[in-house]
């Protein structure tokens, strides 16, 4: 930091005042995030770090004589156990050295008592109300999620680990939680050596914010040199920064220079709960009883639909414990409890696997690939660790590996609706479609509720051009699975084709309802739009989907096409390379890049390009059509003849 920085007083202003000037925001169209730190809980019955810090150094003092402590102290390059914020982590180190487990317990059953507090509450109506919607955290307690599921009807994205930073996306309406030492069930950052510095994905992540919205920091102490290192950064730039502290105590010596430095301004506050009230009696929030009451009634009375239909529904199919395995099943798949697992039981090939599965989903191939080889060595035998590993090949598009792998699942165990189904999948990738077919219909079979396959099945039957039986399979995919929106945008996609645009416009909504961050859906519905002319509804749907797909090259081709509509080729032109990059095999991007220069009057770039699009489909109708006007325009009227005579031959794209 500058030198500047220790010249000048700190500005302070009142509690009364900051509610003023956050109540006058929208009027400037300035937005607000918080940053909350332990003393954000206390009141909710979670304790603050200090008095963690209290407790476990009461507790080592029990545990080791001086002596011993002095020395592991020194060991672990502890300065001191005095219980203050900036000594936290050490002493946190040392109580639970060299088993962190048992640290990692002591959190679960604190947290376990807390509950939203009436803070929490004010908190949750504002991240809900869409202009103040991100919370930047180094806690790993639940109560803001918790507060926004008692308070509210919005779902947060929750950001739990730094491999997920790039799910942040500040232009969504959606509340965000930004957990930047993780939530719990991921393994969080609670030692001294893992918060000297924040990953990379947080630091792009955070900077970003901060040119959007103005810190308001509360119950946060700057204990840890992860979240404090980047706040005091030159480089960080903030639009202001408001940072709150109790009024019987003087913020550090460090804060203070901080918010000098910034430019900022310290709140005297009495606690988190009083500086919430003073804002949500600002911004006119009801006493939240009320509205408390109603959402829990109605909540109570899906709940007991929801109970009475499917307990009727397992009795009568003899499947009783169906629902309890599921949420077993569901409460299994966290990552911290395999690690545990696998810490406690190193040779149990099951844990290895479905630790694999886990890491697969986070798009940790390398990992994942690791676990399901463990998980083979240990039991070669184990049909479910091949399949997991052939869905890892496949995802990395090592087609023939992972149709060893289903083989040789099926071979250990022919009675798995989910081998079929994915070896079907690959079937279907490698153009081999009855193989699929009967791979689908053999799944099918083993489960005849399995909406994937249905759906999976109908794709194929979309490429043959079987539309009814498309349409057939995935009504019934919908029909058992009424959230499933893959099948809503596939159903669209043979509407569509069929011409019956308000039905697939219906489709791409509800796909995009239930997806918001659907890439495919925007995509396609942007085709509609662009079919009905309607170009400019049609360049916000392409620009949603690159947006939340950057690779998605049919996007990209479909934008061009709007930008050489309009006739603005160059940026056509970008588009059109830019999806021919992402997919070279992608025939459409060559075939427009062959319209633009034929518009452009450039009939010899046109035949290069549309030459290339013959070349990758060899029956593509419309491509043959376009080379019989180029080669007219040329003057070769031979050439334009078999073209066209080729096209005739040919059945409609």
């Amino acid at each position: 930091m500058s030198d500047k920085a220790y010249e000048k007083e700190v500005k302070r202003i009142s509690l009364k005042a900051f509610t003023h000037l956050y109540g006058e925001s929208e009027k400037c169209n300035r937005r607000f995030c918080f940053i909350l730190g332990s003393g954000a809980s206390r009141s909710a019955g979670i304790p603050t770090g200090v008095e963690m810090a209290r407790l476990w150094a009461e507790e080592l003092k029990e545990k080791y004589e001086e002596e011993e402590l002095l020395k592991l102290q020194a060991e672990l390059g502890i300065e001191s156990i005095e219980p203050t914020s900036n000594n936290y982590f050490g002493i946190y180190e040392l109580r639970y050295y060299p088993d962190y487990r048992e640290g990692h317990a002591y959190f679960e059953r604190e947290l376990e008592k807390g509950a939203p507090s009436l803070g929490h509450h004010a908190l949750a109506k504002i991240l809900a109300g869409e202009r103040h919607n991100l919370t930047i955290t180094t806690n790993f307690d639940s109560l803001i999620e918790d507060a926004l599921f008692i308070y509210t009807d919005k779902k947060p994205l929750v950001v739990g680990h730094e491999s997920l930073t790039e799910f942040v996306n500040l232009n969504i309406s959606r509340p965000v939680i930004a957990k930047i030492h993780r939530s719990l069930y991921f393994q969080p950052f609670n030692r001294q050596d893992e918060t000297v510095g924040l990953a990379e994905g947080w630091q792009e992540t955070i900077k970003n914010a901060f040119m959007v919205y103005t810190p308001v920091v509360i119950g946060y102490a700057g204990g840890d040199h992860s979240l404090m290192k980047l706040l005091k950064d030159d480089g960080t730039k903030m639009n202001g920064l408001y940072w709150c502290y109790r009024s019987k105590e003087e913020p550090s010596d460090e804060i203070i220079d901080l918010v000098k430095h910034k430019n900022g301004c310290l709140i005297p506050i009495d606690g988190f709960d009083q500086m919430m009230f003073m804002l949500s009696r600002k911004l006119e929030f009801e006493n939240p009883e009320k509205a408390m009451r109603e959402v829990t009634e109605a909540r109570v009375e899906r709940y007991n639909d929801q109970y009475k239909e499917f307990s009727e529904k397992n009795t009568a199919d003899g499947n009783t414990s169906e629902v309890a395995k599921e949420v077993s099943a569901y409460n299994m798949q966290l990552l911290e409890d395999y690690n545990n697992a696998i810490r406690l039981n190193p040779n149990s090939a099951e844990t290895y696997s479905k630790r694999g599965n886990i890491y697969s989903r986070l798009k940790k191939y390398d990992e994942a690939m690791e676990d399901h080889n463990k998980a083979i060595e240990l039991n070669p035998k184990n049909a479910g660790a091949y399949n997991n590993r052939g869905v890892v090949y496949n995802a990395l598009k090592e087609y023939e590996k992972a149709m060893e792998d289903y083989n040789k699942a099926i071979e250990l165990y022919s009675n798995s609706a989910d081998i079929y189904n994915n070896r079907g999948n690959i079937y279907s990738g490698l153009k081999k479609y009855d193989e699929a077919i009967e791979d689908y219909n053999k799944a099918i079979g083993l489960n005849p509720k399995f909406s994937m396959a249905y759906s999976n099945r109908g794709n194929v039957y979309s490429i043959l051009k079987e539309n009814e039986k498309a349409i057939t399979d995935y009504n019934k995919a919908i029909e058992l699975n009424p959230d499933y929106a893959e099948a809503y945008n596939n159903r669209g996609n043979i509407y569509s084709r069929l011409k019956k645009y308000d039905e697939a416009m219906e489709d791409y909504n509800k796909a995009i309802e239930l997806n918001p961050v659907y890439a495919s859906a925007y995509n396609n519905r942007g085709i509609i739009y662009s079919r009905l002319k309607k170009y400019d509804e049609a360049m916000e749907d392409f620009n949603k989907a690159i947006e939340f797909d950057p690779k998605h090259s049919g996007a990209y081709n479909a934008r061009g096409n709007i930008y050489r509509i309009s006739k603005d080729y160059e940026k056509a032109i970008a588009d059109f390379e830019k999806s021919i990059e992402l997919d070279s095999n992608n025939k459409y991007p060559h075939k427009n890049m062959a319209i633009v220069f034929s518009e452009k009057a450039e009939y010899k770039k046109a035949l290069d390009w549309v030459n290339k699009a013959t070349m990758i489909d060899p029956e593509y109708k419309i491509a043959y059509q376009l080379r019989a006007k180029i080669y007219n325009a040329l003057g070769e009227d031979e050439k334009a003849a078999d073209d066209e005579a080729k096209a005739e031959a040919l059945p409609d794209d």
